[in-house]
């Protein structure tokens, strides 16, 4: 899996109570240079945010995932995002994930679940 698809997992996982930034890298076992970068990127994307903590008498940051990004569709979280309509095959007309969130949201799709 990739490390910032890794990452974002684990901070979603961590739910309302967020994880240390400390603890992540741990988790993915990285070094905390790498695990600062993976933390900035994916703030920059927008799919979580970083709040200043103190914890064991040091300044460091707990991270949380935006919530519901998931609503907003599949886009957000793809690893094709920054080709997206450059290259051949990689657009929104031909994206199987958008297609199938797009009727799932308008109810054309029966995803399993009981209503």
């Amino acid at each position: 899996m990739d490390l910032l698809k890794e990452a974002y997992e684990l901070v979603k996982a961590s739910g309302e109570k967020g994880i240390l930034q400390s603890d992540l890298w741990k988790a993915l076992k990285v070094s905390s240079r790498e695990g600062s970068r993976i933390a900035l990127k994916l703030e920059r994307d927008g799919l979580i945010y970083r709040k200043r903590v103190l914890h064991q008498s040091r300044w460091t940051y707990r991270l949380f995932a935006v919530e519901r990004r998931e609503e907003w569709g599949p886009c957000l979280v793809c690893p094709e995002l920054k080709e997206c309509g450059k290259k051949v095959g990689v657009n929104v007309r031909e994206c199987p994930k958008l297609e199938e969130w797009l009727l799932r949201i308008s109810g054309s799709l029966d995803d399993g679940s009981e209503k």
